[in-house]
């Protein structure tokens, strides 16, 4: 009988390996987590304080306010939202101090983009007073976007044997699968009337190790916001603007 071969110490903890369902996680687009100084990408999670509430911006008051007139009158005066290319837009991300660069550069190659604070105040957000912003910035039109991040990761179990000498050997430790969704408003600054739509769900998968763990999380969603905003960008020209 030949002796049995050398095991290298990988091969003790491959029946580790098998996958398990690590757990599911939902967060904003303007607070995704994994954002480390060790990535180079620094975290905004001190900057994030909620997101805006999307009736507030909307302009639409509390039920108890709202009358069978109020609504005969909305459906008497509405009209479909129009952008003219060229014309000036606040732009606003739910949640973030400013917007993400690939959104504000999308919109920038057909209108001229003024970007707005998207965190909600200690009271809520008032719409018209972000109607008002946008009236003093000489914007026709309001942009607003809220994105959400589900992720749900799978486990290698490598950090139970996190102890063994592993310098420069490629060992995956975690495989997240994220998934990105976004809704868009656009809003008359004049009349307040608007259009929202949603972009297509959008997956990605990243495999990660111990040392790549914050920079891989960082280009999937990264990844996953490029593709999210360019077909934003899209549907806004295709089905709003003249």
């Amino acid at each position: 009988m030949n002796p049995k071969s050398p095991r290298s110490p990988l091969s003790r903890f491959l029946p580790l390996a098998a996958l398990f369902l690590a757990g599911c996680e939902t967060t904003s687009i303007s607070d995704p987590g994994g954002y480390s100084t060790s990535s180079g990408i620094p975290s905004r999670s001190r900057l994030y304080r909620g997101e805006i509430a999307e009736y507030e911006l909307l302009g639409i008051g509390g039920t108890n306010r709202i009358t069978d007139d109020d609504i005969l009158k909305a459906l008497a005066s509405a009209q479909p939202v129009r952008l003219r290319r060229g014309s000036s837009v606040l732009l606003v991300q739910s949640g973030a101090i400013q917007p993400d660069e690939p959104l504000r550069s999308g919109l920038a190659e057909s209108f001229k983009v003024v970007p707005f604070d998207g965190r909600p105040g200690d009271g809520g957000t008032d719409g018209r007073a972000v109607r008002l912003a946008a009236a003093h910035a000489g914007c026709d039109h309001i942009v607003a976007c809220w994105g959400v991040l589900e992720s749900a990761s799978q486990q290698y179990g490598t950090e139970l044997v996190s102890w063994v000498p592993l310098v420069g050997w490629a060992i995956p430790e975690q495989t997240r699968r994220t998934r990105m969704r976004l809704k868009v408003a656009l809003i008359d600054t004049r009349t307040g009337s608007w259009s929202v739509f949603t972009t297509q769900p959008r997956e990605e998968d990243a495999t990660t190790g111990y040392l790549n763990r914050d920079s891989g999380r960082v280009a999937q969603v990264e990844k996953l916001k490029r593709a999210c905003y360019a077909e934003a960008v899209r549907t806004l020209l295709d089905r709003h603007s003249d």
